[in-house]
């Protein structure tokens, strides 16, 4: 009697190492790994409200497919290959290196390597990644890792998502954001004096140009890579101004451009309320311009005699007007003396220094063969467009 209690006893003893051996293992197969409860440590950067949060790339995705790899029992050459040889984290998440693997290895690897590489790519695909603020909504569509436009205080959360039977849990970190650096604030009108109105062309006509141009002071505060201010009620290529005139200059409207071009730098542009005006002058008039010379060289070039001469000079915004020199057009337009043809011929790319027209290096003379116009187009011009001013 004793010893049948005895052997009922061992029974149920050795009956509950198997369970425990098995529920062991089935646990291990099961179990999955918490890629975040592992030490994260994310490189916080830039400046208070323009900062920035990130966990490397790389070695994240690592962390989270070497477990998806054991499980599918990946060959040495296949991990080293897919995993450790990869150029970016995003390669190996979304997959990349895996099906580049298969591609370069189709012919050297088993059919069985090829369903274990087949099956990682799989469940490393359902792997979604999102670095976000807590009062922001998670995409985990992607695998992100970096957070941006942080200031101290905020919190960055990262989300981990996985589908079936990959090893990877679903889990969460939130991280506190510290250490920014205070952003320099930079009232606009102290930089006024590093900026000055640029006028070219002639005074009263529509054929002039009017810039704010920046210092090398003024480039090194806002960077160089950002528009200049623009005038108010003033066009950027072509506009009618006098000499004496006042224009201003729209800041309030240029601040939020320059701000966004200056992020990351340290450096904020703030309005103060004080308005950036310039006096127009350095136009010359039109009946003062010296074309004399130009007109000279020009008419040189027409062979035949004729009766009828028009001279215009012209002004295309769109042609070869650059920030530096503002061009111009003689145009001399000709009627032969038999009354039976015109012509037209052009001098380019000129400039107006010291009150007289002069050559550039660009300079040239084209006919109206080149303009794909006559002389009578010329004459309409003249009357009709304000790019066109008859000088003779």
């Amino acid at each position: 009697m004793n010893i049948n209690l005895k052997n009922k006893k061992l029974i149920a003893v050795l009956v509950a190492a198997v369970i425990a051996i098995v529920g062991g293992v089935v646990w291990k197969i099961n179990q999955k790994t918490n890629v975040l409860n592992e030490k994260i440590s994310p490189k916080i950067s830039g400046y208070d409200t323009q900062g920035s949060f990130e966990i490397d790339n790389f070695e994240f995705a690592k962390k989270i497919a070497l477990p998806i790899a054991e499980k599918e029992k990946l060959s040495d050459d296949a991990k080293e290959q897919i995993i450790t040889n990869a150029s970016t984290g995003y390669e190996i998440i979304r997959g990349e290196s895996a099906e580049e693997y298969l591609e370069n290895k189709s012919s050297t690897i088993t059919q069985e390597d090829h369903e274990h590489v087949a099956e990682f790519i799989k469940l490393i695909k359902t792997v979604h990644v999102d670095a976000y603020k807590v009062t922001a909504k998670p995409k985990l569509n992607d695998y992100n890792t970096r957070c941006y436009n942080l200031k101290n205080g905020d919190k960055v959360t990262v989300s981990v998502k996985s589908g079936d039977g990959c090893p990877i849990a679903d889990s969460e970190k939130t991280f506190k954001i510290s250490g920014l650096k205070k952003i320099k604030q930079v009232k606009v009108s102290s930089l006024y004096k590093h900026m000055s109105l640029k006028v070219q062309g002639i005074s009263g006509k529509g054929c002039c140009t009017a810039r704010v141009k920046l210092d090398s002071h003024a480039k090194d505060i806002v960077g160089r890579g950002i528009s200049n201010p623009k005038l108010v009620g003033v066009s950027s290529s072509k506009d009618t101004l006098t000499n004496g005139e006042k224009v201003r200059a729209d800041i309030e409207a240029w601040i939020p451009e320059a701000n966004k071009a200056m992020y990351g730098s340290g450096r904020k542009l703030v309005y103060d309320n004080k308005d950036l005006t310039f006096t127009v002058k350095g136009l010359i008039s039109i009946k003062n311009l010296d074309y004399g010379d130009i007109l000279k060289e020009l008419e040189s070039n027409v062979r035949e005699k004729y009766d009828k001469k028009h001279v215009f000079l012209s002004y295309f915004p769109g042609y070869s007007n650059n920030d530096d020199n503002f061009r111009l057009s003689l145009v001399c337009s000709i009627k032969d003396s038999f009354g039976e043809s015109t012509r037209a011929f052009a001098y380019n790319d000129l400039i107006i220094k010291n009150g007289k027209l002069v050559k550039t290096t660009s300079s040239r003379i084209e006919n109206a063969t080149s303009f794909g116009e006559k002389m009578s187009d010329y004459e309409t011009h003249a009357t009709n467009d304000d790019s066109y001013f008859e000088l003779q």
